[in-house]
């Protein structure tokens, strides 16, 4: 840094000369001085300086009862000079004339400030400012140095826009544009710079006198260290002995999904995603470690920020995890064998899949803004008959009954086709039909979806914070199916002091799934084409309009009348303390839990034939319940002593789970208006029903990762679990690995 120093007389009138949103240009004066001070120059500069040339300028002035303000303005305007003063200085009576006066913007200002007591001052960065000539102060100027350069990926040469760049031990900083470029003012060029970016080495460079600097930041997974999470904890990859696949951010958001499991599809391999439903927000089948029970799940473990999430499904064969948005997702860790999965005992045993949600940003602010609209349509349609093919088969099936079966054909069992058709709704007088109705263009549409994601990250050093909304609307492809969620996140982390670190996490996610049951895939193939979806009256029509035919519902009616409604409210919270000991001994405890609420809504119209008809329209609701407590205690040693590498793991967890179901349904109602909320207007109440449960889950476990020479790596786990679903003789039992 290099000081000028400047005695002079008066009060200097631009202290804030280094915030840009107070130069003369915007606002044409600045405020009384603070603490910081810039030197000037108090006599002519250089004649090779760029100052020299400005003040020798010559400008033409034509100011007619002019204010000092406004002839100031001019100069500056003419002479390319930012202007900073303090309004209260200048006398608001003096009044100026100038008839086309030729001279330079040293005399102009001379003469212009003639008698007021100003005098003015050219900064070292070309800015021109007012002094008052009543007291003696100093002026302090930090010379302002630009350095410039761009910031690429050292593996790639991509350029890398959004990089923090930061003067060490200061506030000032910037980062880079899209071209991955950036300029910034340093006091020196003996300054130090810091880079960083997530998923990147932070990297400190020294300017070292250079005025461009060109950066390529190491990715950290290239790093020589990436770090996957495993079960408790984190480990290098180099260090692991058991099998994880792993899911980054990037790869998640590259294509539409609606849950998690569908983002894992084709990308682990080991780990079987097998999508069954092609509903909005069908739960796919993951089978990771093949399929080891006939009679309870099959499904993984998930683990979201420590928390364990239900392993039991939910209504409509649903899983707690497939509620929560995946925008909110930064990494996913599947464990797929006996090494990597034994520290989860029992509950392991299928598989663990880790999750990773998105923390806040120590960097600074942040806000991000991620979006997509995406279209589904049915791949593969099935060739059906027309209306045309549909009669000459119903007559070809009549030829070939007196051809099978004489005897029966001959009782007269079988009728001629030719002579049902003669109702006007559906023939002409021909006996030709009056409609061809292709029932999939009836059921499946163009399923339109819109995904929006808004984020809040911020924070320093110390304390980040972060706050996920998210918003999905689906279409499913079929007609009347339909999925809408609402998310939200808000997660905050912070360090106490040097040993303290506290932090923890609240999601919410709202989620509601209109569903087809059964019948409307059923007739979507039972619907005969030759009846209408409705008949020009606006009644519904069927194939109970036509002799002979199952008298189901028409594909239509049924998506629309027979209503399900599946309601979910999934919250995944947890709290936790970071206690360091030692630089190689700490203790992490947390306590967590995953509450879910559902509700299965359904009502089946009065009058649709095979399903409620004769029950004058069918109400039910079935709420559900499902609390997860988790309370844990993690001691945590880790250290390399020469070519030994030792990291172990001792913890105590402890699980209790308590749900419960019930139903209630209702028959005979008068009209359609209610449907299922008002089950008490129904004349015909069914039996209700109810259930409770609760089990708890006692665990101790431990896990021990050596390494010698970085090259030979041994690892062992053990874990005890006890269950209150075991009686006391067979309650504990020990998993090791």
């Amino acid at each position: 840094m290099q000081t000028i120093m400047i005695r002079i007389m008066g009060i200097v009138l631009a202290a804030m000369l280094l915030v840009p949103a107070l130069i003369a240009q915007q606002t044409n004066m600045v405020p009384d001085f603070d603490s910081r001070t810039l030197a000037f120059q108090n006599q002519m500069p250089d004649k090779d300086s760029e100052a020299y040339a400005q003040l020798q300028m010559v400008i033409e002035l034509n100011l007619e009862e002019a204010s000092l303000e406004e002839a100031l303005n001019v100069i500056s305007e003419q002479a390319d000079l930012k202007l900073m003063y303090r309004k209260a200085l200048l006398p608001e009576d003096k009044k100026v004339t100038y008839n086309n006066n030729s001279m330079t913007v040293y005399d102009a200002l001379w003469d212009l400030l003639d008698g007021t007591g100003l005098r003015f001052a050219i900064s070292q960065n070309q800015q021109l400012v007012l002094l008052s000539m009543q007291e003696e102060v100093e002026i302090e100027e930090e010379l302002q140095e630009t350095v410039s350069g761009q910031v690429t990926d050292a593996q790639t040469g991509e350029l890398l826009p959004g990089v923090n760049v930061l003067v060490q031990g200061t506030s000032t900083g910037t980062a880079t544009d899209l071209d991955g470029r950036f300029e910034l003012n340093v006091s020196s060029l003996n300054e130090t710079l810091i880079f960083s970016y997530i998923g990147y080495v932070v990297q400190e460079v020294s300017i070292d006198g250079r005025q461009t600097i060109d950066i390529q930041l190491e990715s950290e997974a290239i790093a020589g260290d990436e770090v996957v999470v495993i079960g408790y904890g984190v480990q290098r990859r180099s260090d692991m002995t058991g099998s994880v696949g792993s899911v980054s951010a990037e790869e998640i958001q590259s294509r539409p999904t609606t849950n998690i499991e569908q983002a894992l599809s084709g990308r682990v391999a080991g780990a079987d995603v097998a999508i069954n439903s092609g509903r909005p927000g069908g739960t796919p089948d993951i089978r990771i470690r093949g399929t080891t029970s006939v009679s309870n799940t099959n499904d993984p473990l998930y683990v979201v920020d420590g928390v364990m999430l239900n392993m039991e499904q939910l209504q409509r064969g649903t899983h707690a995890i497939n509620s929560i948005d995946p925008g909110s997702i930064q990494s996913i860790e599947v464990l797929k064998d006996a090494s990597a999965t034994a520290i989860y005992g029992a509950r392991g045993a299928n598989g663990v899949v880790i999750i990773t949600t998105k923390r806040g940003s120590p960097e600074g602010g942040r806000v991000s803004y991620d979006s997509y609209v995406s279209v589904g349509q049915v791949s593969n349609r099935i060739d059906l008959l027309n209306s045309e093919e549909f009669l000459m088969v119903e007559e070809i099936a009549y030829q070939n009954a007196a051809k099978f079966d004489p005897e029966g054909f001959a009782e007269g069992r079988y009728t001629d086709p030719l002579t049902k058709r003669n109702d006007p709704r559906l023939f002409d007088g021909s006996g030709n039909p009056l409609y061809d109705t292709d029932w999939q263009d009836v059921a499946f549409r163009n399923a339109i979806t819109h995904n929006h994601n808004l984020s809040f990250a911020g924070g320093d050093q110390t304390t980040s914070y972060g706050l996920y909304l998210g918003y999905r609307d689906e279409e499913g492809v079929m007609n009347e199916s339909w999925l809408k969620r609402y998310s939200g996140r808000f997660v905050i982390d912070t360090q106490i002091n040097d040993w303290l670190t506290a932090g923890g996490s609240i999601s919410y996610n709202n989620q509601s799934e209109k569903e087809l049951q059964g019948w409307p895939m059923r007739m979507l193939y039972e619907s005969i084409p030759i009846v209408p979806v409705r008949y020009p009256d606006g009644t519904w029509a069927g194939n109970e309009d036509y002799p002979g035919m199952e008298g189901g519902p028409n594909q239509r009616r049924v998506s629309e009348e027979d209503i399900w409604i599946l309601e979910t409210q999934n919250t995944v919270a947890n709290v936790y303390t970071d206690i360091e000991f030692s630089e190689t001994l700490s203790l992490r405890t947390m306590l967590a839990a995953n509450i879910v609420n559902q509700q299965v809504n359904r009502y089946s119209g009065r009058t649709i034939p095979f399903l409620s008809r004769n029950q004058e329209g069918i109400a039910t609701i079935s709420p559900t319940r499902r609390d997860n407590w988790q309370f844990e205690n993690l001691l945590n040693y880790n250290n390399d002593i020469g070519n030994h590498s030792i990291n172990a793991l001792l913890g105590q967890s402890l699980q209790t789970t308590d749900s419960f179901s019930s139903s209630a349904t209702t028959w005979g109602f008068m009209d359609d208006y209610f449907q299922f909320n008002n089950l008490g207007v129904g004349d015909n109440p069914r039996p209700s029903s109810s259930s409770a449960s609760r089990y708890s889950l006692a665990s101790v476990f431990t896990r021990v990762n050596y390494t010698y020479d970085q090259k030979y790596l041994f690892t062992v786990t053990g874990r005890v679990d006890g269950s209150s679903k075991f009686s006391a003789d067979n309650r504990y039992a020990f998993f090791p690995s």
